[in-house]
């Protein structure tokens, strides 16, 4: 069994995806472009703390955080 290293996010992008309509998919290329995020996390891959920010970014305002961008 896979240790999921951010249970927290991942229930927050799982109900941000309810709310929205959105595939699991669909949320990690529109919050950080990249498809496979949330299958990725599940599977236990350790996000780096930029990525963990521009994640929370995108659920709490649906913007993405550009990578030059300050929170």
């Amino acid at each position: 069994m896979t240790k999921i290293v951010h249970p927290d996010l991942l229930s927050d992008i799982a109900a941000y995806c309810a709310r929205q309509n959105m595939t699991r998919s669909a949320f990690g290329l529109a919050a950080v472009r990249d498809p496979r995020l949330v299958f990725d996390i599940e599977e236990g891959r350790e996000l780096r703390s930029r990525t963990v920010e521009r994640v929370r970014h995108f659920i709490n305002t649906g913007d993405p955080l550009a990578d030059g961008d300050a929170a």
